[in-house]
C-alpha cells in the first residue's frame, strides 16, 4: 500500500494505492490499484504509514505542515487514522475534531506545538512536518519530525522522535494526548557524514528490537542523497542511543542516488523503497537497461540488509 503526498485528479484515482508483492519484482510496476476508501481521498498530504502486528492495526499520518485557525481549508492536512486489514472504508480518525463538517485530527496541534522545540527553538516553532510514523509492540506511536522552524520556507531539517501511547478498546482506540519528545540527533554531525538531512521514514524492525530510519540530503542544484539508520531500543529508545548508521560492504555509508520518501520490510532483511523525485526526472539503471523516470512516475528499491 502506497501513499502520494500529492493530489490526484478525477474521481476515478486515489492518493492511495496498492499493488502485489512479487518475489521479484519488475522494472516497471502497472498491476496499480486505486484505493478509493473516503478518508484516503480527503486526507492531503498523507507522509506515513505503518502496521500494528500486535494490534493487526494500520495507521497513517499526513503531514500536519499548515493551517488556517479561521478557516476549515487546510484541515485535511492534518489527519491521523487507523483501520484494520483491508477495510480501509472503515478507518477511523484519532483526536477527532469536527467543525463545519470538516472532521480531521487537528487537536493533536496542541500536542505538537508543545512538544516539537530544540535547543536553537527553545519556545517551540510555528511550522513543523510529520514524515514518519511507527509503532512500538507496547503501543507507543512514535512520529518523526522532518523539519521544523518559524515557516515553511524558513526552517532546518530534523530527525526527531516524538511518542505516545494508545489503549485498543471494543470501540476504537484511545490515544493518550499526552507527548514527549524521545529522541533527536543531527546527522550532520555523524563522522564522515557532513550533511544537513531530515528524517523522512520510519519503521519499527522486532527482529533486532530497533527503529529503522530514512534520511535525505536534498538542496538545489545537487543529487539527491538518501542514507538508512538504525536506532537499538533496547528496554526502550534513550536520546544516548548512538544511531547506526548503514555501510555498504566497503565500509562506507551506504547511499542511494535519490530522494527516499518510505519504506516497508518485505521480510525481516529486505526493504522496499519508494523514491519521490519532485521535478527531478531522474535515469534509473534497471536490469533491461537504463530508463528515465517520467513526471508521472516514482522510483522504487529493493534493499538488502545484514543486522
Amino acid at each position: 500500500l502506497v501513499a502520494s503526498d500529492k493530489p490526484m485528479p478525477g474521481e476515478e484515482t486515489s492518493p492511495v494505492f496498492s499493488f502485489p508483492v512479487a518475489k521479484k519484482f519488475p522494472a516497471v510496476i502497472t498491476n496499480v490499484r486505486p484505493e478509493k476508501a473516503s478518508l484516503f481521498q480527503k486526507s492531503i498530504k498523507i507522509e506515513a504509514m505503518t502496521y500494528s502486528p500486535q494490534t493487526d492495526l494500520h495507521f497513517a499520518a499526513t503531514a500536519f505542515d499548515r493551517i488556517k485557525r479561521d478557516s476549515r481549508e487546510w484541515d485535511y492536512y492534518n489527519m491521523l487514522f487507523y483501520w484494520s486489514g483491508e477495510t480501509y472504508e472503515d478507518a477511523k480518525v484519532l483526536l477527532k475534531s469536527e467543525e463545519e463538517g470538516v472532521v480531521s485530527s487537528k487537536n493533536i496541534r496542541t500536542a505538537l506545538e508543545r512538544t516539537v522545540r530544540s535547543m536553537k527553538y527553545p519556545g517551540g516553532v510555528s511550522y513543523y512536518k510529520v514524515e514518519g510514523l511507527a509503532v512500538l509492540p507496547n503501543n507507543q506511536i512514535v512520529f518523526g519530525i522532518r523539519e521544523m522552524g518559524r515557516r515553511y520556507d524558513d526552517f532546518d531539517y530534523a530527525f526527531m522522535l516524538l511518542s505516545t501511547s494508545f489503549i485498543k478498546t471494543r470501540e476504537g482506540i484511545i490515544i493518550d494526548p499526552g507527548w514527549t519528545k524521545i529522541y533527536e540527533f543531527d546527522p550532520a554531525k555523524h563522522p564522515g557524514m557532513n550533511r544537513e538531512m531530515g528524517l523522512s521514514s520510519l519503521e519499527y524492525h522486532a527482529e533486532s528490537n530497533s527503529l529503522i530510519a530514512l534520511t535525505t540530503y536534498e538542496k538545489e542544484g545537487e543529487p539527491y542523497e538518501t542514507y538508512i539508520w538504525a536506532l537499538p531500543l533496547q528496554k526502550r529508545l534513550q536520546n544516548s542511543v548512538k544511531p547506526v548508521l548503514v555501510s555498504d560492504e566497503t565500509g562506507k555509508p551506504f547511499k542511494m542516488p535519490y530522494k527516499g520518501e518510505g519504506f516497508i520490510f518485505l521480510n525481516k532483511d529486505t526493504l522496499f523503497v519508494i523514491f519521490d523525485e519532485d521535478r527531478t526526472l531522474s535515469n534509473v539503471p534497471t536490469e533491461v537497461g537504463n530508463m528515465t523516470r517520467k513526471p508521472h512516475q516514482g522510483v522504487f528499491g529493493v534493499v538488502k540488509l545484514q543486522f
